[in-house]
Formats: structure tokens, C-alpha cells, sequence
């Protein structure tokens, strides 16, 4: 195959794995909602029972509880860590967002200090 026919079947290939994949998760769909209002049911009965579980001979039904937590006021929260570092610095996460990192490089010419930097190529297909 010529590079044109690799572009137009690798194209026509990952149309073709969107198409399955779509129809796979729509056809998941009325089990996936089968699984919930079975979930809703049962975690009913749990409550209703003052419990936490329930054991049967198939299978043991239990509930859990998971904590959420959403920045609300994002000033509050950082002034609330930066007044005793030491003691909140495990509040935050060391996560580097790669558009100031970016444009830090491209102003400066420099990487910031501490930072391994890696470039990774992918070739991209689009359609004509």
C-alpha cells in the first residue's frame, strides 16, 4: 500500500472501531440500568434494615461510604494550607500543568528547575 491507502484504511479502521464501540456501550445501556435500579433496591432494603449488609446464599450485598471533596472557594482553601505549611502541605498534590511549563520554556528559554522533560510523538490521521 501507498502512504495515501495506509491514511484512507487506518481512517475507514478507526471508523469502523467508533461505530462498534458506540453500538457495544448503547446495547451495555438497558443492563447497565438493570444494574442500578437493582443497586437502588437493594442498598433500600440495607437502610431499611438499619444495616450494613446483607449475606444471602448467592452473594453479599454491602454498603460503603466515599468521600467527595470539591474546591468551593479556592482562596479560603489556600490561604487556609499556606498559614501553617508544614503541618497542610499534604493538602495539595504536586501536579505540574504542562501549558504554563510550556510557555514558561517558551519565554525563558529554560525549563523550571526540578522537572524531567519528555517530548513523545504520535502520528495523527484526519480525514480529507
Amino acid at each position: 500500500m501507498n502512504t495515501g491507502e495506509m491514511i484512507q484504511k487506518y481512517i475507514q479502521l478507526r471508523d469502523h472501531v467508533e461505530a462498534q464501540t458506540k453500538a457495544f456501550e448503547a446495547g451495555l445501556k438497558p443492563y447497565r440500568d438493570g444494574m442500578a435500579a437493582i443497586e437502588n433496591a437493594v442498598s433500600a432494603q440495607i437502610i431499611e434494615l438499619g444495616g450494613e449488609s446483607i449475606k444471602t446464599e448467592f452473594g453479599t450485598a454491602y454498603r460503603t461510604t466515599v468521600m467527595a471533596v470539591k474546591m468551593a472557594d479556592r482562596q479560603a482553601f489556600m490561604e487556609f494550607v499556606t498559614q501553617d505549611w508544614g503541618e497542610r502541605e499534604a493538602f495539595l498534590t504536586s501536579a505540574v500543568t504542562k501549558d504554563v511549563v510550556k510557555d514558561w520554556i517558551e519565554q525563558n528559554n529554560s525549563k523550571p528547575p526540578g522537572l524531567d522533560i519528555a517530548y513523545i510523538h504520535k502520528t495523527n490521521f484526519r480525514r480529507a
